[in-house]
């Protein structure tokens, strides 16, 4: 029965190779950042920046590390659907995306060396989703034949962090993080009609078929500080760099028309090698936590994100020609985004906590260059959820998340130009989100190390031997 805790803490990290393979998400700051890391985050709405007390702290705030006692393992399972429905400006038909169910597994271990430096340093490790995206259409023939049906951004990070107590109302934190993007693509239709309209006016060539696949690797970092301003007022402070991942892969396309053939070396089928960049946001956050006692607290998070830096997705090809070039220059001109978050917990009783939170995101795509790759606009939330003690140093978190995407007009002209079609519109979408976390803490790590204690009971001895 010991090892139980240590198989439910593996179940979520084995999962995370075996269903991200069918991951959907777009919960974040903006775009297609994923902000799932624990239910008790979630169910506060992620406003934990100015109170880290769970090993989440290693993505929120490393500077609550030396708070963390012990040892402490916590993994979790999210399952996210998300939902989008539009309407065509040009034709007035409803369209709308296949909803998916993503399952995002996130694992954390932290520790606190305690009297052994000093109970002042903590470390932690974190394995976790935080951008990704996995959007599909029904099927050839809608909207979104020519920007992608089919749509994916499959990413494992790892967060190496450390944070020290200078003393006893400021501590710091920091480390490094690993990008790892393992695939990376899209499956659209190639236009071999619009392709060849200045060649054969009119024409009705049927479509070809596009594939492409990438993988890649960066880094990033991050800082953080947390400061007690008194035993019931706290501050925190996250800053997590920009990071840029550099992927490479292939592009395969079929059903190339043979007008084409002085375009393309190969028809009807041409492969080549392709390459790319993504690039991560930076991003600050501010937070005021509020705590009058051990029965409840709240916090308020301000977010700034510097969407900015995802200027363009631009392929770049190994055997370039004059129409690849044009459709692989895909400008996104991404903007700035603010987030708001909003949450806390009241402890009902000595076993169950109870958590709700509200967020707000402002847009990152602007509408000329909205594509439904990534539903993009701004998004209002609520979250709820709590906390169960199962038994000794073990707790079962769970929550759960409602929000709803504003409904947003696009005018995109660079579509139109690329493939003729139109993917103008007004887009609406909804996101709903549940999260279920266990965490096991060791308090006293060492006492594994430990021999038994000395026996300190005072012996008193009577008789001419007392002197």
């Amino acid at each position: 029965m010991k090892s139980r805790p240590f198989s439910l803490l593996l179940v979520p990290f084995v999962l995370l190779f075996v269903f991200h393979q069918n991951s959907a998400w777009a919960l974040g700051s903006a775009g297609f950042e994923n902000a799932s890391y624990s239910a008790e985050s979630l169910a506060q709405s992620n406003a934990v920046v100015a109170r880290p007390d769970d090993p989440d702290a290693v993505v929120f705030n490393a500077a609550g590390l030396p708070d963390l006692k012990g040892i402490q393992f916590s993994s979790s399972l999210a399952g996210l659907n998300t939902f989008t429905h539009l309407t065509s400006s040009a034709t007035g038909d409803g369209e709308h995306n296949t909803p998916q169910l993503a399952l995002i597994p996130t694992f954390f271990l932290t520790l606190n060396p305690g009297k052994l430096m000093g109970d002042k340093f903590g470390f932690g490790m974190g394995v976790t989703s935080p951008f990704g995206t996995h959007n599909r259409y029904h099927s050839i023939g809608n909207i979104a034949q020519y920007t992608g049906f089919r749509n994916v951004m499959k990413m494992v990070a790892v967060n190496i962090e450390g944070g020290v107590k200078l003393h006893e109302k400021l501590s710091i934190g920091g480390g490094a993080v690993s990008y790892s993007t393992y695939n990376y693509g899209q499956v659209l239709n190639f236009p071999n009609s619009f392709t060849l309209a200045g060649a054969v006016p009119g024409n009705t060539f049927p479509d070809g078929l596009a594939r492409t696949e990438m993988r890649g690797f960066g880094w990033g970092w991050n800082v953080s500080a947390l400061y007690k301003i008194t035993p019931k007022q706290k501050l925190g402070f996250l800053y997590r760099s920009r990071a840029t991942i550099d992927v490479h892969g292939n592009v395969k396309i079929e059903g190339l028309n043979a007008l084409l053939a002085g375009t393309f070396p190969t028809v009807p089928t041409f492969q080549t090698g392709i390459s790319s960049e993504i690039a991560l946001p930076s991003n600050i956050t501010v937070a005021y936590a509020y705590e009058p006692s051990e029965k409840w607290g709240a916090e308020f998070d301000l977010g700034y994100t510097r969407w900015s830096v995802f200027r363009d997705q631009d392929i770049h090809f190994d055997r370039p020609n004059t129409v690849l070039v044009s459709l692989g220059t895909i400008p996104k001109n991404s903007e700035d985004t603010w987030s708001f978050h909003l949450g806390g917990h009241y402890k009902a009783n000595k076993k169950l906590d109870l958590m709700a939170g509200a967020l707000l995101y402002t847009a990152a795509i602007p509408k000329h260059h909205f594509t439904n790759d990534i539903p993009d606009s701004n998004r209002v939330g609520g979250t709820f959820g709590f906390r169960y003690d199962l038994f000794k140093n073990a707790t079962l978190d769970i929550a759960y998340l409602a929000m709803l995407y504003t409904r947003r007009a696009v005018d995109n002209p660079t579509v139109l130009a690329k493939s003729g079609l139109s993917i103008d519109g007004r887009y609406t979408s909804f996101t709903q989100e549940f999260l279920i976390t266990f965490t096991y803490r060791f308090e006293d790590p060492m006492s594994f190390f430990k021999g038994k204690k000395k026996d300190d009971t005072k012996i008193i001895v009577s008789g001419p031997q007392a002197k």
